[in-house]
């Protein structure tokens, strides 16, 4: 039972590990991604109290092949895992937590409290903020968005830095092992 629920866990962190990999992703869109698993591990200790063991489907296999008194017995020190786990989570990512609202201003409805926002932005970030055509633009992820905002509409609204910063290397990773490996080539062939 135990390596069942330590697969399901690792499964659930490998598909949070894939969220934050990949190229175009910004800082936004790993902050979500982030902070949302964080709310999936309240979930998850929440149905394991209860019995209900969707979010861990091997664990659910395993559980016709033992008692349910040795379930019940389990379950607590699952729950207790994940809310370990949760515990991890919020401790290393609250400096991300209390920044979190500058982030992520256009999906937060007190975007306009944001301390990025000066006066002279104001009404142009409500204009933005409201603006139902960008909206699935917005689904489509941050760069999609800000390619889509119409700045002769909206002269004010500059990107700013946090909105597009790259939340890694990957990019620039990229870019060098690329060189290396055309450098290779070329120098294979001399």
């Amino acid at each position: 039972m135990d390596l069942a629920f330590l697969v399901d866990m690792l499964c659930h962190l490998d598909r949070l590990n894939l969220t934050l990999q990949g190229k175009l992703k910004v800082l936004p869109d790993l902050v979500q991604s982030v902070f949302a698993f964080v709310n999936k591990l309240k979930l998850f200790k929440a149905h394991i109290q209860k019995g209900d063991l969707t979010h861990v489907p091997t664990l659910l296999k395993a559980n016709g092949q033992v008692t349910s008194a040795a379930l019940n017995k389990q379950r607590a020190r699952y729950a207790t895992l994940v809310e370990n786990l949760h515990k991890h989570f919020v401790t290393r990512f609250c400096d991300l937590q209390l920044k979190r609202p500058q982030i992520t201003f256009l999906v937060n409805p007190d975007c306009l409290k944001a301390p990025q926002v000066t006066d002279e932005d104001e009404l142009e970030m409500i204009d933005l903020c409201e603006e139902d055509q960008l909206k699935p633009a917005l689904r489509e992820g941050t760069i999609e968005f800000w390619k889509s905002v119409p700045m002769e509409k909206m002269p004010q609204c500059q990107t700013g830095e946090i909105p597009s910063m790259f939340g890694s290397t990957y990019v620039c990773e990229s870019v060098f092992s690329t060189l290396k490996e055309w450098q290779q080539r070329n120098t294979s062939q001399i």
